[in-house]
């Protein structure tokens, strides 16, 4: 016996070990984060000052925008620790703090009598699977004061004793000027306290509520600690307007739009395996005896999941909450466990008690060695500040030789700026922007990529130097996944001013430059700018057309600008205007084959003369890449037969030529022969299987010829070659609609999403999938985000006219209505069957017969026969349906 007890005793004390040697490793790690820079410079501020900003005055694209710093007194005591200890004493501050949290669970589990071996398995379970967040950030105060709130709360029930709550308002206080998940512990308090006053009125009598309550004594002040608590909130630099920025910078859409580490659904996910534990522990409570359970803490459990996930932050705090009460009732589940270990008269409870303490004190090696053995992992106990992280030679060069605002840098660069370089150098943005102002985060996107217009947005902002990342070793060689870096080394407007082994900096040229020089801005047509081109969309096409010609107005006659109207011009049937569009760009680059080429080859495709194309096609390096050019030209001008013949004679003379093959195999799917097309296909792939672009087309291929199940297999074969490339995402999403699996769809959607938040046409797709399955809330709140990326969509306005009329607000669709006509300047839509189909909704509404019946001729003869189901399934056409005329008309 005293064996066993002595193992007992030896397993207890290995827990506490291991527990606590896990934890301090696992958070004293590198500094990977940038967020910390950030805090430390308005901390200096701060204290440099002694005042907290009210008006945004770190960068230069918010100046007095309202800034509401809500993590003032944690920025300011960073800094004043920095200046003492520096980075390195601050990682390890911040693991000693950490380390401290599971001392006090640890403690609270043995003072409560629970299983401390337990009690460290649920410990070390927490913080491994969410070893990616212990960062340092002002969050871990959050989850280390909502901790001490649950850990008072739970004390003042157990004891009844007032000192517990003594320190409910200093811990709300400092809650409040360290982090905004203080509407936490406001709802913990409220929710908490409510609780505990129905157990008592009821006194038990419904078996819901069980558990002991307390006393009306205790209760008032409970009570009256939770108002001080609450009332607490108030005293800090903001004053009310704390809680009403709170509940702002919860926005879903405002967050979910910008940026993909701004996405909380993505953390949820993660944990799916760890929601086993809050499940296993609401659970527990109906099975403990009813002296040991308490429905208070089910509720809160409850309740702070519901609102975490409702407010799409703080996705780690309930999981936090959990702990204390997996420790209690998952100690009380092994205690009956044990004391129902007796078989056939033999008393086995000790060996029980001691079989879990070995399981737990496993299962916290266990853990320990996942952590160690995974290459991902960061070092443990190496408080580093990672020197060479950060851009600190560039900002040396800049100190020395000062360079010329506005400066664009990369977001991760922004916190490091400004705490060495501010105020002599404002930022572009940083992470707080998104609750500031959100249009530069999107222009940052669309800069990024080097989207159309991507010149114009650094005129916008005046930028005179740019700073971007460099992959390690290649200097200011680019990677073909960085379109603006790649933009940018081949304008004449930028040179070089700085670089080492992982930045670059440009800064701006300010000569005279020719109008040729001036056009390779536009030089490349990336597979985003054919993707344009090559959709069949008039509201698309109509909204490229109208950024293009802001482009050629804002600008000195563009010959890339020229081409593109050309080719929209080709598209809509107007050969002539094309002819003198293509004219107008070769007049002002008639060197440059790229552009010369659309000319020559409608020329050729007119003419038909064998020998223009051959002479236009040795103006290239090479034959291959002038016969490539020519048929992307094709193409792009909705001339797939004249392009068939290019890519033939491409293929003939060079059968290994896969980008060949892919545009052989695309004119024959267009073309009608299918079956030729997928055997182009199929050859490209035998020369390179991993290619999923051939893969990409021949899902296209499929999708054209209604083989949807084919179509979306080819798909994700190429997702399994390639799961981050959204372009797959959004054509398998595409497929699903087209199958009428609207579920698959969405969630293919919200893939793109994530990888791509800023994809306009995967959030418009989003808004439509919701309409169609009348989930009306999320489809207004998707079109809301898709109006955040543009406001001048029409197909957004459409889109939304179509989900008022599905909720029956007619008044709102018809607002929208009347203002896309009184901007219709080219007559669009007089002719477009979807506005006109609208447009008959709300005349059928109205009861204007006459109205609707020609609106729904014209729905037929612009939109054909196709359009006819609409009719006889839109609400509002029911009555008409009886009508003779009606019918005839739908015939």
């Amino acid at each position: 016996m005293k064996k066993t007890n002595g193992i007992m005793q030896f397993l207890t004390t290995l827990s506490w070990i291991l527990t606590l040697m896990f934890v301090l490793g696992i958070t004293m790690r590198p500094l990977t984060d940038f967020t910390i820079w950030t805090d430390l410079a308005i901390g200096k501020y701060i204290i440099k000052h002694f005042s907290v900003p009210s008006q945004e005055i770190f960068s230069f694209t918010s100046p007095n925008f309202r800034y509401i710093d809500e993590n003032w007194l944690f920025q300011a005591v960073a800094f004043i620790l920095y200046k003492a200890i520096g980075m390195s004493g601050l990682i390890i501050a911040k693991s000693l703090f950490l380390t401290a949290v599971a001392v006090l669970m640890l403690i609270l589990a043995r003072r409560r009598r629970w299983n401390v071996a337990v009690a460290g398995f649920c410990i070390t379970l927490i913080f491994y699977q969410f070893h990616e967040k212990w960062l340092l950030r002002s969050q871990i105060i959050g989850v280390i004061l909502m901790l001490c709130m649950i850990y008072t709360l739970m004390s003042y029930h157990a004891s009844r004793k007032t000192r517990y709550l003594l320190p409910l308002p200093y811990i709300m206080f400092i809650w409040v000027n360290v982090h905004p998940s203080f509407i936490l512990g406001i709802i913990i308090l409220i929710f908490f306290t409510v609780s505990e006053y129905i157990k008592k009125a009821i006194r038990q009598q419904m078996a819901f509520w069980f558990g002991p309550s307390l006393k009306w004594k205790n209760l008032l002040y409970l009570m009256g600690a939770s108002i001080l608590s609450i009332l607490v909130v108030f005293l800090n630099p903001n004053g009310k307007d704390i809680l009403s920025y709170s509940i702002e910078s919860n926005n879903a859409s405002l967050l979910n739009t910008f940026h993909a580490s701004f996405i909380s659904e993505r953390v949820w996910l993660r944990q799916i395996p760890l929601l086993i534990l809050p499940a296993i522990t609401l659970l527990s409570m109906f099975f403990v005896p009813q002296r040991r359970t308490d429905s208070t803490h089910g509720i809160l459990m409850i309740i702070t999941f519901g609102a975490c996930f409702a407010m799409k932050r703080y996705a780690i705090f309930p999981f936090i909450l959990t702990l204390p009460f997996a420790i209690k009732y998952l100690s009380h589940i092994t205690d009956l466990a044990v004391h129902e270990a007796q078989i056939s008269g033999r008393d086995f409870r000790k060996h029980a008690s001691t079989a879990i303490l070995a399981l737990c004190a496993g299962g916290i090696v266990t853990f320990t060695s996942l952590y160690m053995t995974n290459p991902a992992s960061p070092q443990i106990f190496s408080p580093s500040d990672r020197a060479d992280f950060f851009p600190e030679d560039l900002v040396n060069h800049i100190k020395h030789y000062p360079a010329n605002n506005n400066i664009y840098l990369p977001i991760e660069y922004s916190g490091f700026f400004l705490y060495h370089l501010f105020p002599d150098y404002p930022i572009f943005i940083d992470t707080r922007i998104p609750f500031i102002n959100p249009v530069p985060m999107i222009d940052d996107l669309k800069l990024h990529e080097a989207q159309v217009g991507w010149e114009f947005l650094t005129n916008k902002y005046h930028f005179n130097t740019l700073i971007l990342r460099t992959t390690l070793g290649q200097r200011h060689i680019v990677t073909p996944r960085d379109s603006f870096h790649e933009k940018i080394a081949q304008s004449p407007d930028w040179r070089v001013a700085y670089w080492d082994d992982n930045n670059i900096m440009y800064t701006r040229t300010y000569h005279n430059l020719t109008e040729e020089e001036r056009d390779t801005l536009y030089v490349s047509l990336d597979p985003e700018n054919i993707a344009q081109f090559l959709t069949d969309d008039p509201l698309k096409l109509r909204s490229l057309k109208r950024e293009l010609n802001r482009r050629y107005n804002q600008a000195p006659p563009s010959a890339w600008c020229s081409v593109y109207l050309g080719i929209l011009a080709m598209k809509a049937g107007d050969a002539d205007a094309a002819r003198e569009h293509f004219k107008t760009a070769r007049s002002i680059m008639p060197e440059n084959p790229n552009v010369v080429i659309f000319d020559d080859v409608l020329a050729w495709h007119y003419n038909n003369s064998e020998e223009a194309l051959a002479s236009l096609i040795g103006t290239f390096e090479s034959p291959q890449e002038g016969a490539l050019q020519a048929a992307y030209a094709l193409i792009l001008m909705n001339h797939y037969k004249s392009a068939e013949k290019i890519a033939s004679y491409l293929v003939k003379s060079n059968p290994n030529n896969v980008e060949g093959l892919i545009l052989l195999g695309t004119c024959k799917d267009i073309n009608g022969d299918y079956i030729n097309a997928l055997a182009s296909f199929q050859n490209a792939l035998l020369l390179e299987p991993s290619n999923v672009y051939i893969h990409l087309a021949m899902s296209k291929c499929y999708m054209h010829n209604g083989v949807w199940d084919q179509s979306a297999e080819r798909l994700r074969e190429a997702l399994n070659i390639d799961d981050t490339n959204y372009l797959l995402w959004y054509q398998l999403g595409e497929t699903y609609i087209k199958q009428g699996s609207y579920n698959f769809a969405l969630s293919m959607f919200h893939k793109v999403t994530r990888l791509r938040p800023h994809h306009l046409p995967s959030w418009i797709y989003i808004g439509t999938v919701y309409r169609k399955t009348g989930q009306y809330k999320e489809a207004f709140e998707a079109l809301k985000r898709a109006l955040v990326l543009d406001p001048f969509s029409d197909t957004v306005y459409v889109e939304l006219a179509e989900t008022f009329m599905d909720v029956n607000k007619y008044d709102n669709a018809e607002k929208i209505v009347a203002e896309l006509e009184k901007q219709d300047d080219d007559a669009f839509f007089t002719t477009d069957p979807r506005f006109l189909f609208i447009k008959a909704r709300l005349s059928a509404q109205k009861g204007d017969k006459e109205a609707t019946y020609t609106l729904t001729k014209k729905v037929l003869e612009y939109g054909g026969l196709d359009t006819r189901e609409q009719f006889l399934t839109g609400k509002e056409f029911a009555p008409y349906l009886e009508d003779t005329q009606f019918r005839d008309i739908l015939q």
